[in-house]
């Protein structure tokens, strides 16, 4: 309701009083400001306002912990490090586990190599068909 409200304000302030002279808006000898329309003068201003009133609002909805949730994560992921090995003086082997995915991974000065991942729960069974082949 409050939005029919100030859209109906804003449409009687931008159509409301409509010149239609093709002279130039500024009286000769006054200042800019003499010789504007305050009404409109103030229309501008509340629209302003109103907008920044809506974006405010809009900032809030975002951040708010319940709306929005494709902005969001639905769960939270738990990442949980097996093991560190020290490879060189720059370099890092870490093997990480979530989502029941392991991720071997190297880390050195020039950034990360992900050298492999495998799901967990189908490693017993490539071990167990490894073994048979064996």
């Amino acid at each position: 309701m409050k939005l029919v409200v100030l859209f109906c304000l804003f449409c009687s302030l931008l159509f409301g009083e409509s010149n239609s002279t093709k002279e130039f808006p500024f009286e000769m000898a006054k200042s800019p400001l003499e010789s504007i329309n305050l009404f409109q003068y103030f229309g501008v201003i509340l629209v302003l306002v109103g907008l920044l009133v809506f974006l405010v609002y809009i900032k809030r909805r975002i951040n708010n912990e319940n709306s929005f949730r494709f902005f969001k994560p639905q769960d939270k992921e738990e990442v949980k490090v097996i093991s560190a090995t020290q490879l060189c003086i720059g370099s890092k082997l870490v093997i990480f586990e979530s989502n029941n995915t392991r991720y071997l991974v190297v880390f050195s000065q020039n950034g990360a190599l992900l050298v492999d991942k495998y799901d967990v729960s189908h490693f017993g069974d490539m071990l167990q068909q490894q073994q048979n082949e064996k």
